[in-house]
């Protein structure tokens, strides 16, 4: 499954003010998104007596946050010493 979607509706929703409400409140926060979904919450309680070790599925996890998070704002190093290879390469007389 891809989740590039999901990711982009969760960012829209970050930056996208919430109908009706005051000037500068957004649809949801990094916050809001941290904590699971009482719906979410509800289908994991489970029968202990059918699932002794409890719930072992999919974990909940903040896609906006590891969107955010996995962002590299600096450059890196190496991408500085490939242009200058290329460069000194393209200034050598034929």
């Amino acid at each position: 499954m891809d989740n590039s979607s999901i990711i982009r509706t969760l960012k829209r929703g970050l930056i996208t003010q919430r109908p009706g409400a005051p000037e500068g409140v957004m649809m949801w926060t990094l916050e809001d998104l941290d904590e699971p979904a009482p719906g979410w919450k509800w289908c994991m309680k489970v029968d202990r007596q059918v699932f002794p070790n409890g719930y072992q599925g999919i974990q909940h996890r903040n896609l906006a946050r590891d969107a955010v998070e996995s962002v590299e704002f600096a450059p890196d190093s190496r991408d500085f010493g490939a242009a200058k290879e290329n460069e000194s390469e393209s200034n050598k007389p034929f």
